[in-house]
């Protein structure tokens, strides 16, 4: 019985689907749209590039864009910063030393009640909230325009055209020479590296282009997206006078004439009153836990065949044989900036996701570990879970 084909690779969305993926106004079916999107794109353009093009920059992206995704819904992230809260010992401290200077003013709060009173206080679900509208306006950013330029570059090469790189920047909105978006130079490099690498014969000059082209895009849509980064580290944080105010009313319910006097004496002799400096402190700590919460949710990746990375963690492995030894110019003088640990996977760990550098650093060599790895092409949903994306639909999130 003679074997039926394989299923056709999926077409690639065009510059005007990219644009509509892009304009989804639910935020959750959007990240599932664009996931799917970064698939399309990262198939066709490995056809595109050829034997060894699998692992290129919207390969990962469909990896990234899924992480998102789980912070565009607000999974575990509620129940992460409820969990660092209740560990942190500096939080305990603070909570303690609140509790002793608010005990002389008649507060009789102990040390667990304040504790899950500002569980409460802190609405952690506004905090996911605020977490999430940032991260998904930085999916819905990069995938508009990078996904536009690739969209672009694809299709002029289907129809046969020479101009591949300037369709890609025309179908992103970009021109050369145009200073805004920042960064927006190295989009266009990135297309002329895959553009270059089609015609080149040795494996290791093609894994060269392949890495210098995934660095470029990586690195432009990371300045791209820094702001909607720290939005989502920072604006994500409770605001510390609205913090403190809600703890002094935990403190004190009713509020009385004699709290409102000793308020009024620390204010007119110029100094901060014991509560004062108590609450300061405790404001702090609690700032503190619910920022690493924040971070160590976002700082995961996972990709195919079980490789669950965890981007506080230094990376680990071995970089491929064709880009053990680096010997592109470009590629070599890009590096010298970016790059703070040449050739070594040390000092890779991510402590701070809000820091641009330590965040290209962690990405560059994550694409020089990993740009061969099996599977990147992977599809990141079931047919039946494409399916209903395409038809507008979100799938059954089990799988995420």
């Amino acid at each position: 019985m003679p074997r039926s084909a394989p299923p056709a690779p999926p077409a690639p969305p065009t510059p005007a689907e990219v644009r509509a993926i892009a304009d989804t106004a639910d935020p959750v079916l959007r990240n599932h749209r664009i996931t799917l999107g970064y698939h399309r794109l990262a198939v066709a353009l490995s056809g595109r590039l050829g034997t060894g093009g699998e692992g290129n920059w919207c390969a990962f992206a469909v990896w990234a864009s899924r992480q998102a995704g789980r912070t565009i819904r607000g999974e575990d992230l509620r129940l992460a910063v409820q969990r660092a809260l209740q560990v942190s010992s500096g939080t305990l401290r603070a909570l303690e030393g609140v509790v002793a200077a608010a005990r002389p003013l008649g507060s009789r709060r102990t040390v667990g009640e304040l504790r899950q009173e500002i569980v409460r206080a802190l609405d952690l679900d506004a905090v996911a909230g605020r977490a999430s509208g940032a991260v998904a306006r930085g999916n819905r950013i990069v995938f508009e325009e990078v996904g536009s330029a690739v969209a672009g570059f694809l299709a002029a090469g289907a129809s046969g055209g020479s101009g591949g790189v300037s369709s890609g920047m025309d179908a992103a909105g970009l021109r050369a020479g145009l200073g805004p978006p920042q960064g927006a130079h190295y989009l266009r490099h990135c297309l002329h590296r895959y553009d270059l690498r089609r015609a080149e014969t040795g494996a290791a000059r093609r894994a060269e282009l392949l890495f210098l082209g995934n660095v470029e895009i990586g690195y432009h849509e990371q300045i791209r997206i820094q702001p909607e980064i720290e939005d989502a580290v920072h604006a994500a944080l409770p605001d510390p006078d609205q913090l403190r105010q809600r703890i002094f009313a935990l403190l004190f319910p009713g509020g009385n004439a004699w709290i409102r006097a000793r308020t009024r004496f620390w204010a007119l002799v110029g100094r901060p009153s014991p509560l004062d400096l108590a609450l300061e402190r405790l404001v702090a700590e609690v700032r503190r836990p619910v920022r690493e919460a924040i971070t160590l949710h976002m700082m995961r990746l996972e990709l195919p065949g079980g490789l669950d990375l965890r981007l506080g963690r230094d990376l680990t492995g071995a970089f491929p044989e064709t880009l053990r030894e680096l010997t592109h110019p470009d590629l070599l003088g890009l590096l010298a900036r970016i790059d703070p640990t040449p050739d070594s996977l040390s000092k890779t760990a991510v402590r701070d996701w809000a820091d641009l550098g330590q965040r290209v650093h962690y990405i560059v060599d994550l694409f020089r570990c990993h740009q061969e790895t099996p599977g990147l092409l992977t599809p990141p949903y079931a047919p039946a879970e494409a399916g209903r994306i395409m038809a507008g639909q979100s799938p059954d999130d089990r799988r995420h």
